[in-house]
């Protein structure tokens, strides 16, 4: 049996447990890291116009999911009312249960009908809306109708 035998042994046992002892440290460490983050809801509405025919109004969007988890679309509120309170109205590609993903773009196209009380130059107020209650509003001229 070599000379150090015994001592090299605790040295061995001693760097194993300081290992686990950092491996499991560390772990704790990016576990909480990972569970502590908040959970944000954000959508950016990252381009947004407005076009007009003889009949309708569209309103032109891309909603970007710029939080950290995924996005539910619940409804769309024109002025405080919702949308399908405007008869011949559509979400078009905005539909209720559309799910954004992190990172994920979308872009669509609302129509309303052009007719009163809605007139040229009048502004509205548009809220996109989750499943979370959340409220993400923007506003438009209606633009004039085409000639």
């Amino acid at each position: 049996m070599p000379p150090n035998s015994g001592s090299s042994k605790v040295i061995t046992i001693a760097l194993v447990a300081t290992a686990l002892a950092l491996t499991v440290a560390s772990m704790h460490w990016i576990q909480k890291l990972v569970f502590d983050l908040p959970f944000t809801e954000s959508i950016v509405i990252e381009k947004m116009w407005a076009s007009a025919s003889r009949d309708k109004i569209f309103v032109h969007l891309t909603l970007v999911n710029k939080g950290n988890v995924p996005v539910q679309l619940d409804s769309i509120l024109i002025n405080g009312e919702p949308l399908n309170n405007y008869r011949g109205a559509s979400q078009g590609e905005f539909y209720t249960g559309l799910i954004i993903h992190v990172g994920e773009s979308r872009s669509g196209t609302i129509s309303i009908p052009y007719e009163p009380p809605l007139r040229e130059g009048m502004i509205m107020k548009f809220d996109i809306v989750t499943s979370t209650d959340n409220h993400y509003v923007f506003f438009i001229t209606i633009p004039s109708k085409p000639s």
